[in-house]
């Protein structure tokens, strides 16, 4: 072993290593960030479609109006604290629709990344979300 000549300064290894390491692990832990909330966001769009279908498939006289299926979704939103850019309902055959007919409601909201969004979005734009309830009228 006369040969082998082993290095004994190795002062400011850790900190090299670190500076490699640390912006793959900060690049992750932003898109893990951001991922969850944009399944957050997905699940209250859906959750605020389910809520508009379910007011407008429930059986009533005179049947609920488009007005207050907007309204009860915008309540649904309001309180996840989303404001969703744009809400379509959509009505199968008018008002009000026979027993067994679908009713659905879309919603599409235009996703504004979170973390570091200027620099996301200067990459990728935003990102448009949509959530669909279909139910059949009773």
């Amino acid at each position: 072993m006369a040969g082998l000549k082993v290095l004994g300064n190795q002062k400011g290894v850790a900190l090299v290593e670190m500076a490699l390491v640390a912006p793959i692990f900060v690049v992750v832990l932003f898109g893990l960030l951001e991922f969850g909330y944009i399944i957050y966001s997905k699940q209250v769009l859906a959750n605020a479609s389910r809520e508009g279908a379910r007011l407008g498939v429930v059986l009533s006289n005179p049947r609920k109006t488009q007005a207050e299926i907007e309204e009860q979704v915008q309540k649904y939103l309001e309180k996840s604290g989303f404001d969703p850019t744009e809400v379509t309902v959509t009505y199968p055959s008018g008002l009000p629709g026979a027993s067994g007919d679908p009713f659905a409601v879309r919603l599409d909201y235009a996703y504004n990344f979170k973390v570091l969004p200027k620099f996301i979005q200067s990459l990728t734009g935003s990102l448009g979300l949509t959530a669909e309830a279909v139910m059949l009228m009773e």
